[in-house]
């Protein structure tokens, strides 16, 4: 219910979906893999080691993290408090789990011992780092630049399914007056574009850089079409 009106309706939603879901999830995993047969008879560890388990289990928490919220949805819990630091204290994603991590191992110290205290902390911390790593990996995008004589035809082809930007540029070599594209792409589409130039042999003079974040109406599918109409 904070999610639905803290943050928007639809994190709500999928929140509230993902949540259900997740305990007959994990009851299917435990029919196909009891824990007896994960850890072995009087061993308290998954991997022998403690930190190596921690290693692990947020290396796949992070990343089902990071997957969660690039959909903007998550399963509850401290996924929401997270949520709502990021949304109104304008921290990344990955330091706001961190945060809230931080607070609730603090205050661990009133039932565990220290030594819990401190794997738990460094556990948090660690998960901070792997969404933000995961976060930028999934949300990366391409930024491209090209000159070329037959720019119209490039544009055509880019313009019914991706923003772009079009302004004049004065060549280095030639010092004349010509149009610069720069699109915005997921590698996936920058490489179809690639191949599409190569394809139509089409001279040009072209660069590339990554952006980690693209803000606004990037992700709008009702684009205009190539006449402005």
């Amino acid at each position: 219910i904070i999610a639905y009106i803290l943050i928007d309706h639809e994190f709500g939603i999928k929140t509230v979906y993902t949540a259900l879901i997740l305990g007959p999830m994990i009851r299917v995993w435990e029919l196909i893999l009891p824990v007896e047969k994960v850890i072995p008879a009087g061993q308290t560890s998954m991997m022998g080691d403690p930190w190596f388990d921690l290693l692990c289990f947020v290396l796949v928490l992070g990343l089902s993290q990071s997957i969660l919220f690039s959909i903007n949805a998550s399963t509850g819990g401290l996924d929401i408090v997270a949520k709502i630091v990021n949304k109104y204290c304008h921290l990344n994603l990955g330091s706001s789990v961190m945060v809230c991590g931080c607070v609730i191992c603090s205050m661990a110290i009133l039932v565990n011992d220290i030594s819990m205290v401190l794997v738990g902390l460094i556990g948090t911390w660690l998960n901070g780092l792997v969404i933000n790593y995961f976060m930028e990996k999934i949300n990366q995008k391409t930024r491209v630049f090209i000159i070329s004589d037959d720019h119209e035809k490039i544009q055509q082809y880019v313009i019914n399914t991706m923003r772009r930007g079009l302004h004049p540029v004065y060549g280095g070599y030639s010092n004349q007056r010509q149009m610069q594209i720069e699109v915005v792409l997921t590698p996936d589409e920058f490489s179809d574009l690639v191949d599409f130039m190569h394809k139509e042999k089409i001279r040009s003079f072209m660069t590339s850089d990554t952006v980690s974040q693209v803000h606004g109406i990037w992700n709008k599918r009702h684009l205009l079409d190539f006449s402005g109409e």
